[in-house]
């Protein structure tokens, strides 16, 4: 595991915060509905979704079966729809890290209570490369921070994707390291997950 400073951390966390201020945008959250399956199937299923955020949900009735509002509270998971500026864009979820399957907390290293994970997705194809991405993960962690007992948050992007590293870097989180995901956790093409870690002291020190 890599270490680096609070002070550091922070840091990089206010020079984040400062450069998103130019963005300029509203970034809000609804809870997920049922009525919303038909927009997230779409989604995940366009290119830019599919090459990072796998589902083995071939059809739109087994993707209803695993993504319904009913699944999300049986595995803790919270989801959201992500509005910019008022505009439909993408989708959000938090999940209780230690509440996971065994499978999955074996592979994320036994996270313990207080361990939150979250998962973002830019659905919307014309919203990208606007700087809405990183904006959008700055306000999600400071929503899970304000409004759960979170004291360590975790993201698990492919190894590969080096724009959504990048971004939880700049937010302060720290590299654990690259895990092998068991067939219940796969969200990526490649099988392989880079585990981040972002605690609330480094968040608010």
């Amino acid at each position: 595991m890599t270490t680096r400073s609070k002070a550091t951390g922070t840091l990089a966390a206010l020079a984040l915060i400062s450069a998103l201020a130019a963005t300029a945008a509203d970034i809000t959250f609804r809870p997920f509905e049922e009525s919303d399956l038909p927009q997230l199937y779409k989604w995940v299923r366009t290119p830019h979704v599919a090459q990072w955020w796998w589902t083995d949900s071939e059809t739109y009735e087994k993707f209803v079966e695993d993504f319904h509002p009913d699944m999300h509270a049986k595995n803790f998971q919270t989801p959201f729809m992500v509005y910019v500026d008022g505009k439909l864009t993408g989708y959000a979820q938090y999940y209780q890290a230690d509440k996971m399957c065994e499978e999955c907390r074996t592979a994320y290293h036994n996270p313990g209570a207080g361990t939150i994970g979250l998962d973002i997705i830019i659905g919307e194809a014309d919203q990208l490369g606007k700087g809405y991405g990183c904006l959008m993960v700055q306000t999600f962690v400071e929503k899970i921070f304000s409004e759960t007992d979170a004291t360590r948050i975790i993201a698990d992007p492919d190894p590969a994707n080096d724009a959504a590293i990048r971004c939880y870097q700049k937010m302060g989180f720290k590299q654990v390291n690259i895990i092998d995901a068991p067939p219940p956790c796969v969200k990526t093409p490649s099988h392989k997950m880079l585990l981040l870690e972002l605690t609330q002291d480094n968040w608010h020190s």
